[in-house]
């Protein structure tokens, strides 16, 4: 059976970087986004060993008006990309962007956006997560207008696991963002 691995992919200036939860330490970097699909399977080969099958999950953040999102590169891509565009917008409004960025930033200081879906489980979400003190915001296309976003963050307490950060807070693995944002009386909706 193939492991999973979940990949961070982030252009930084003329290079590409990569990095997964499941891989502490091993960072990739590349010119390209072709010479990184390209490096990927070979460092996750030579990190667990030729005999270990991975399932690559690639996930691209990009700078987006001093915030950061993250969009995962599945069957649902236009989906998520229609969710990064209405972040964008939301960017664009001087007030909206100022309540944006003084949300709660990751141990990086970045105010992170991940463009979920109401079907992502909490386990997708906290795969993309390191153990260390990282958060990041699921945020959700809801109405023409409207997006929802909820924080969720990872707490420094432990070893990794090789299947979920031990110290992970606030969110169950098999719940689905649908389930949380039905539950959720807090004022996180945002007209775009």
């Amino acid at each position: 059976m193939a492991r999973p691995v979940d990949v961070i992919v982030r252009r930084d200036e003329d290079m590409w970087a990569a990095w997964s939860p499941q891989c502490r330490g091993l960072t990739i970097v590349q010119p390209t986004p072709a010479h990184m699909r390209k490096a990927l399977p070979a460092a996750l080969r030579e990190f667990f060993g030729s005999a270990q099958t991975v399932d690559i999950r690639i996930h691209v953040e990009d700078e987006v008006r001093g915030a950061v999102v993250r969009v995962a590169q599945d069957d649902h891509l236009w989906e998520r990309q229609h969710t990064a565009a209405r972040i964008a917008a939301a960017l664009g409004d001087p007030d909206q962007r100022a309540q944006i960025l003084a949300e709660t930033q990751n141990s990086l200081g970045e105010v992170v956006f991940v463009c979920a879906l109401p079907g992502d489980t909490g386990e997708w979400l906290m795969r993309q997560l390191d153990e260390d003190g990282d958060f990041v915001h699921a945020v959700i296309s809801v109405a023409d207008n409207l997006i929802w976003g909820s924080g969720f963050g990872s707490a420094a307490t432990g070893e990794q696991s090789d299947e979920m950060p031990s110290g992970f807070q606030n969110l169950d693995k098999d719940v689905t963002f649908g389930e949380i944002m039905r539950a959720d009386s807090s004022p996180h909706h945002m007209k775009v």
